[in-house]
């Protein structure tokens, strides 16, 4: 099993979902729901996939998957789970699937709703297995700018 492409499922199930939502006619509250409830269990799949399957390696890692991404700056795309990471990352998987459980009381505007909040969950993973300095950085700014939007839009539950 290529504990890599594992990794990558994890990360990016969420953003891919809520780019490929955006796509979708706005009506359907539940079509939304089950769509971003579907993304989050397929994260956490894989991430209970990685944190059984993974045993710490040399250097530490018990799992890594690495490309060239921006070699004029020595930027790569260089994701990793370690033995500290490995139940971050579990940990944010299955907060990430309350978070979709507990939206479902959620009113207005669904489908911007459960976008922003995959894209969120996808910033966090890709900040918790983050092992370049500029991927960390952009997961961060992701997990910013989609909180933010969230906390203008629909904070006041």
């Amino acid at each position: 099993m290529n504990l890599g492409f594992l990794l990558l499922i994890a990360v990016f199930a969420p953003a891919l979902t809520a780019v490929a939502s955006l796509a979708l006619p706005a009506r359907g509250a539940a079509r939304f729901h089950r769509l971003a409830a579907a993304a989050t269990l397929t994260s956490l799949a894989a991430i209970l996939l990685l944190f059984f399957g993974c045993a710490a390696g040399a250097g530490g890692l018990a799992c890594r998957i690495r490309a060239d991404w921006i070699p004029e700056i020595g930027a790569n795309f260089d994701l990793g789970v370690d033995g500290l990471s490995l139940p971050l990352l579990l940990l944010a998987g299955l907060v990430n699937m309350a978070g979709v459980l507990a939206g479902g009381r959620q009113r207005e505007r669904h489908k911007e709703y459960y976008a922003l909040y995959l894209l969120l969950a996808s910033g966090a993973l890709l900040a918790i297995t983050a092992l370049d300095l500029l991927l960390f950085y952009i997961g961060l700014e992701i997990d910013v700018l989609c909180s933010f939007l969230l906390i203008a839009c629909w904070g006041d539950f």
